[in-house]
């Protein structure tokens, strides 16, 4: 229905968004936390930079392909339908290597 195509645009707009913003945030709050606790430490070992790179190469992957869905609607190509199916799954699994990462960390 082309009455859609304003806020289906709309939405994965919002979505690419939302998504470097919060990643954005989160990088942001790991950094700052990381350099206030700086002196505090008494062996490298704890640094939180190691945690920060995993969110951020983790999240780029889901960030990457939001991008490139947009992208696609916006043109009206039909290739973004083979996206379509691996954006949800992708969500998951961004969270779940993000936390395996940290934890073999």
């Amino acid at each position: 229905d082309p009455r859609l195509t304003h806020w289906i645009t709309t939405f994965y707009s919002i979505s690419v968004v939302q998504s470097g913003m919060t990643t954005g945030l989160m990088a942001f709050r790991i950094w700052q936390t990381d350099r206030r606790s700086a002196r505090y430490r008494t062996n490298k070992e704890g640094n939180l930079m190691p945690i920060l790179r995993i969110l951020v190469e983790s999240a780029a992957a889901q960030f990457v392909t939001e991008l490139i869905l947009l992208a696609l609607y916006s043109a009206n190509y039909t290739a973004q339908y083979l996206l379509l199916e691996p954006v949800t799954p992708l969500v998951v699994r961004t969270l779940s290597l993000i936390f395996l990462r940290a934890h073999r960390r």
